[in-house]
């Protein structure tokens, strides 16, 4: 008999440890409504800046960077998390 294996499996190791309420995984479809909502708030800033003329243009740069990236990167995931959970469509 082998002995129980002590570290991770490989693949385990590697994935996201996004959690949700108790220690539980956020679902696939929160992740997407959460990326949705920081990829519109990213627009927002961008329409503030164009229409508005004394938006603060110092600070709008980088939160539009940081909003977008964390939108894109999370919907992305939720995206492969409900494919890889056989929840996300025709296979």
């Amino acid at each position: 008999m082998a002995a129980p294996r002590t570290t991770p499996h490989p693949r385990r190791a590697l994935r996201p440890r996004a959690r949700g309420h108790r220690g539980r995984r956020l679902p696939g479809g929160a992740l997407i409504a959460v990326g949705g909502a920081f990829f519109l708030t990213s627009d927002s800033i961008l329409a503030f800046d164009l229409f508005w003329p004394g938006a603060p243009t110092g600070v709008t740069g980088p939160l539009v960077m940081l909003t977008y990236t964390l939108g894109q990167g999370l919907i992305a995931l939720g995206v492969v998390r409900a494919i890889s959970s056989g929840r996300g469509g025709t296979r």
